[in-house]
């Protein structure tokens, strides 16, 4: 990015023609946009990289809560909780 700023400030300090000036923004605003892309990419991993799959997993006491919990509807409901939320704590 930083090169193509430089050609581009050149160009327009020296007068160029506006076709050259237009080429070399358009350069500068790519190499803008996919220096920011590469930064956003490489603080999403860094940010993936330090979340623990274990950090979610339910305390002992937790764990008894939801087991002691009546895992039947009342009667006229046909579900209490979503399966997929079932799954996640029994």
């Amino acid at each position: 990015f930083t090169t193509a700023r430089q050609n581009f400030m050149n160009a327009v300090e020296t007068g160029a023609p506006m076709e050259e000036q237009n080429k070399l923004y358009n350069e500068m605003i790519e190499a803008l946009t996919d220096k920011l892309q590469d930064d956003a990419r490489e603080a999403a991993r860094k940010e993936i990289a330090t979340m623990n799959p274990y950090d979610a997993q339910l305390t002992a006491e937790a764990r008894e809560f939801f087991n002691n919990i009546e895992k039947l509807p009342p009667k006229g409901i046909e579900k209490l909780f979503p399966q997929e939320t079932i799954d996640r704590i029994f």
